[in-house]
């Protein structure tokens, strides 16, 4: 008789073999190195500026400003990092055809998703481990103690988990990476505000006391994360908000993650039927741009995916909440509530172009169908200036609907006419920039996952920057004029600065005044600067994809 064959690994080797591959993989890029040395360099470079400006204060003093400057750099990076690792774990597998191999190995989708789970949340270990030495420094001057030591780690850890469990999420229920990454980052963006303002803006209708409401609203991780690192440079109380907040972060990562695995569990046991799909016409509405026509399909404007109705469902709610509390208090609007709102849309839609332009070119040159279209009379600029017009063009109808709320602002709430036309001005121009990003990351990757991660990488470092420059210089003393005009140079404070001091201007006499002329002028210019960088940026996005494509 033929010899049994032997027992399979069961559950808890294909648990192991999934981890260990996953986390060797992820480690071992050359990506991840480079980001675990820039991730403890930005940390050292910030606590060397804090100690070399406070030098002439008490020892006590300098070690609590140390751990503050860590309590503002390590949960932030953590909180960035984490929604783009775990976005790419699960949808690489589906792209790259291993899916299915995986689920059809020994064990189930929990061991699976949790396999997912501890390499990404080991990697993200990986980084913060290495940023303890940098933290450690606030001992040596002394002031604080292990208790403020162990608060900085467990706020860390909780943005590490909540970011990896909603980022697996979103990878179990996307197809594609770029839509992973973009739905994690809203989940985790837009997701605690929605509810927030919500809460705000409905509670005193519905009811709710006065103290559950500050309780919801002070639960949001950006105002946690403030609170945090303030309690060590502001001399007044701080209320401590991390341990509610860490329970609600814990119960937000088990919701997550059994949804992962609810997904996962579904794909492995009802596949996929493309039979049953219905073919639809394949005729485009830009049948003499081939280019810029397949950039706006999935968009609202032809055949919408069902992701592209997310920002538009958060933009209506945001518009929707505001009316409920204009209703509240008898339908007296002020127009700041309409510029807030406005802005807030103009946010959300940069996440939708940045997603759409850093996965354009890299899916055509997956797909083949750039070398076929660089075939046809198309050229490398006409696939760039129509890939990059796509992406913003695919906000259109959007765009429409937050004008058409901006004009009920200026019935409603005599919102100046000049004020919506300096938003949707300087909407369009960051928008352009944004897109002229994504498209020159997308230009030089092959990958569409890698190149959505690498664009939200770009912008998240541009705005991290300029935040990590202006808490410098605000631990460092050095205020004034400079800081105040440099505090402008960044595309989310444009989209609110510019429409509010245009406003402003046609305020009438007597009224208040926030804005200097240095401040307004500086933003203007800051809008030239970023519409002048989206042309330097497309330019090069044309060299680079020729060179590629020239096999230089």
């Amino acid at each position: 008789m033929p010899d049994d064959p032997a027992p399979g690994p069961g559950r808890l080797g294909a648990l192991w073999a999934v981890l260990e591959r996953d986390f060797v993989v992820t480690t071992s890029r050359r990506r991840f190195l480079a980001m675990r040395l820039g991730v403890v360099v930005v940390s050292a470079l910030v606590v060397g500026v804090v100690l070399g400006a406070n030098l002439d204060r008490r020892p006590d003093t300098i070690g609590r400003y140390v751990l503050g400057a860590a309590a503002f750099v390590v949960p932030l990076l953590v909180f960035l990092i984490a929604p783009a690792g775990a976005a790419a774990s699960i949808t690489s597998e589906r792209e790259g055809g291993t899916l299915d191999l995986v689920l059809a190995a020994p064990g189930n989708a929990l061991t699976f998703v949790l396999a997912k789970f501890l390499s990404r949340f080991g990697a993200l270990l990986v980084l913060v481990l290495g940023l303890l030495p940098v933290m450690g420094v606030a001992f040596v001057y002394g002031g604080v103690g292990m208790r403020e030591f162990l608060e900085v780690l467990q706020l860390t850890v909780g943005f590490a988990v909540v970011g990896t469990a909603v980022g697996l999420l979103t990878s179990a229920w996307a197809r594609s990476t770029p839509a992973a990454v973009l739905g994690a980052f809203l989940l985790l963006l837009a997701g605690p505000v929605v509810p927030g303002l919500a809460i705000g803006m409905t509670g005193a209708w519905l009811g709710v006391p006065d103290d559950t409401l500050e309780s919801l609203l002070a639960g949001q991780p950006s105002v946690v994360w403030a609170a945090q690192f303030m309690r060590f440079f502001s001399p007044f109380g701080v209320p401590d908000l991390l341990d509610p907040h860490t329970a609600v972060l814990g119960a937000v990562s088990l919701v997550a993650f059994a949804g992962a695995v609810l997904r996962i569990a579904r794909e492995g046991v009802v596949p996929a039927r493309p039979g049953r799909r219905r073919r639809r016409a394949s005729r485009g509405i830009f049948l003499d741009r081939p280019v810029l026509d397949r950039g706006v399909r999935g968009t609202l404007i032809w055949r919408p995916r069902k992701t592209a109705w997310v920002v538009p469902a958060l933009g209506l709610a945001a518009i929707g909440f505001h009316v409920v509390a204009a209703a509240d208090n008898h339908w007296r609007m002020d127009e700041a509530e309409f510029l807030i709102v406005l802005g807030i849309l103009s946010i959300l839609l940069g996440f939708q172009v940045l997603a759409a332009a850093s996965a354009s070119i890299a899916v055509e040159r997956r797909s083949g169908a750039l070398d076929v279209l660089l075939a046809t009379p198309c050229s490398v600029r006409d696939v760039v200036r129509h890939r990059s017009v796509a992406a913003v063009l695919g906000t259109a109808p959007s765009l429409l609907l937050a004008l058409g709320y901006g004009a009920v602002g200026v019935v409603a709430a005599d919102l100046p006419v000049p004020a919506l036309t300096a938003w949707a001005l300087t909407t369009l121009l960051l928008l352009t920039f944004v897109a002229a990003v994504g498209v020159r990351v997308s230009a030089t990757t092959r990958s569409p996952g890698v190149a959505a991660i690498r664009a939200f990488a770009v912008m998240a470092g541009l705005i991290l920057g300029h935040g990590l420059l202006m808490f410098l210089l605000a631990v460092g003393g050095a205020g004034g004029d400079f800081a105040e005009v440099l505090s402008t140079w960044s595309a989310p404070v444009l989209v609110f600065l510019i429409p509010f001091s245009t406003a402003e201007a046609f305020q009438a006499e007597g009224s208040w005044r926030l804005f200097d002329t240095e401040v307004i002028v500086s933003s203007w210019l800051c809008l030239a600067a970023h519409t002048g960088g989206a042309a330097f940026l497309i330019a090069r996005s044309r060299a680079a994809l020729r060179r590629s494509m020239d096999g230089v």
